[in-house]
């Protein structure tokens, strides 16, 4: 009767620690297997020292971070704003909105640089409406430079060869 009540507290203490090692990178087999073979406290000690999962950029919805990025936007925190939808680009890199969005936080934050970055890769990554750049209040500090008229020139040779594509197709 003993020795079954031990092996009872044995593999239930196995299957916790399994399950708790589900979030860990030794993962529920391992610890379970350690536990069950060698005995709880060492499953418990190499369960312990096994480091947390951190998922992956990939694994990482981005909406999420446009999400966040987009109210951080509305109420006035630009900063934030910006981690944000720099955390989104990490998942999806040729976002043409995210970049359109940093294009206009980096106007109104008057970063003309990082803003005509983001405005080119905007474009270039298939951005739906790009003649809304003339007309976004957010960009006013943005057409107000001297190098918006090179930019809008170049912006304006593209957008005629993507016509003259679209019309060849």
């Amino acid at each position: 009767m003993l020795v079954g009540t031990i092996i009872g507290i044995w593999i239930s203490l196995s299957l916790l620690l399994g399950f708790l090692g589900q979030k860990r990178h030794i993962g529920f087999r391992q610890t379970f297997w350690t536990s069950m073979l060698l005995s709880p406290i060492v499953g418990f000690w190499t369960m312990k020292g096994s480091p947390k999962h951190r998922p992956e950029p990939e694994g990482i919805d981005a909406l999420h971070f446009s999400g966040e990025a987009m109210l951080s936007y509305q109420q006035g925190n630009y900063d934030r704003a910006i981690h944000y939808y720099q955390r989104s680009l990490e998942v999806r890199e040729e976002s043409h909105s995210v970049h359109f969005s940093l294009a206009c936080l980096y106007s109104l934050k008057k970063m003309k640089d990082e803003a005509f970055t983001h405005l080119q890769k905007a474009v270039e990554y298939g951005m739906k409406y790009p003649r809304k750049i003339y007309t976004h209040s957010d960009l006013e500090y943005l057409r107000e430079q001297s190098d918006f008229d090179e930019f809008s020139e170049r912006l304006e040779e593209y957008l005629q060869k993507l016509e003259q594509t679209a019309e060849k197709a």
